[in-house]
């Protein structure tokens, strides 16, 4: 599992420019089994860059403001304002 240093500097990194090809989430599974340490390790071992990936053909970049909302309260008003 990458450690603090490696998630930084996965954080930074820019795939696309580069050519390389983003891993698709959506080929991604969790053995909800697992304990959640070993969940997470192989979901990062997967997907490659926990930051920056694809969801079909849209590639997806995430990135997390350390003083702002949680992603649950973004993620709730944008549902909410789907159905205006």
């Amino acid at each position: 599992m990458a450690d603090l240093k490696e998630l930084e500097q996965l954080r930074n990194e820019d795939r696309v420019a580069e050519g390389q090809k983003l891993v698709d989430i959506q080929h991604i599974s969790i053995d909800t089994n697992l304990p959640v340490s070993e969940r997470l390790k192989k979901y990062l071992d997967d997907i490659k860059n926990p930051y920056y990936f694809s969801c079909g053909d849209l590639a997806v970049r995430i990135c997390f403001s350390s003083d702002g909302h949680e992603l649950s309260t973004h993620l709730k008003e944008y549902f909410l304002n789907c159905n205006r």
